[in-house]
């Protein structure tokens, strides 16, 4: 913000350079203070001088550069953190609907405390909530994929019937396994 504002003066000031309004000895004091002060330990490459006006060239360098990256990378992990609050918060069955309400409020209002106290008293919950999620969903996964992928008696029985033919097994062992099949059905 300073060097937009030392910029946007600097161009205000080279705009007023060759007229004929006498600029004041106090202006011409602040004219030199402001081109030294953003000038003072610059390299030659990245300040440009003229006359009265000073422009900073690549002034967002490498460190800045990370510096942001960092900043981004912290405000992601954040937003996942909540998210990841949010969820547990409606996922918790034991929580009213009066308790959920006043935890999602506090995350809006005051969402860092809030994250902390959240994640200290009920850290150990999230994660045993977190593992029955997952185990009731391979549970009902699981359910659907035999549904979906189970065959029937009948097929089952026709093809003990071809492995009995092709002579894989015997009489004796495919009777008690048609009576098997038989019975769970």
């Amino acid at each position: 913000v300073t060097y937009l504002v030392a910029f946007t003066s600097r161009i205000a000031e080279a705009s007023q350079v060759g007229r004929d309004q006498p600029i004041s000895p106090l202006q011409e004091e602040l004219n030199t203070r402001r081109r030294y002060s953003l000038c003072s330990g610059v390299t030659h490459n990245r300040c440009f001088s003229k006359g009265l006006t000073s422009v900073i060239l690549a002034a967002y360098d490498l460190g800045d550069a990370l510096l942001t990256t960092l900043a981004i990378f912290f405000f992601v992990i954040w937003i996942w953190i909540v998210i990841t609050i949010l969820m547990d918060v409606f996922r918790d069955h034991e929580l009213s609907g009066w308790a959920k309400a006043a935890w999602v409020l506090f995350l809006i209002v005051i969402p860092v405390v809030t994250s902390l106290v959240y994640l200290i008293f009920r850290g150990s919950g999230m994660r045993e909530r977190a593992i029955k999620e997952q185990a009731d969903q391979k549970k009902h996964f699981d359910e659907y994929v035999r549904e979906t992928a189970a065959t029937s008696p009948v097929d089952e029985l026709h093809k003990l019937d071809q492995v009995r033919t092709s002579g894989g097994i015997t009489d004796e062992e495919y009777n008690k396994m048609k009576a098997k099949i038989l019975a769970e059905s």
